[in-house]
């Protein structure tokens, strides 16, 4: 965002990002016409660990629900 502030660039970031941040004049958010999306993945090893796993699993709910909450 420093780069934007003086005037070197663009930056594309999501709305909850932009909504925490405070209000700068030399800022200016435009919003897209079209809804964009972003596709998410996850690597890990061959042999995750417990951590891992449960973050994946956490994640994948996390996904889940919102695909859900979308399509009603």
């Amino acid at each position: 965002m420093a780069l934007v502030e003086a005037n070197l660039g663009i930056n594309i970031r999501p709305k909850l990002v932009l909504d925490n941040r405070q209000s700068n004049k030399k800022i200016k958010i435009v919003k897209f016409k079209e809804e964009a999306y972003r596709i998410l993945g996850i690597c890990s090893s061959s042999t995750p660990s417990h951590a891992t796993k449960i973050f994946i699993d956490y994640a994948k709910n996390i996904f889940l629900n919102i695909e859900n909450t979308q399509s009603t």
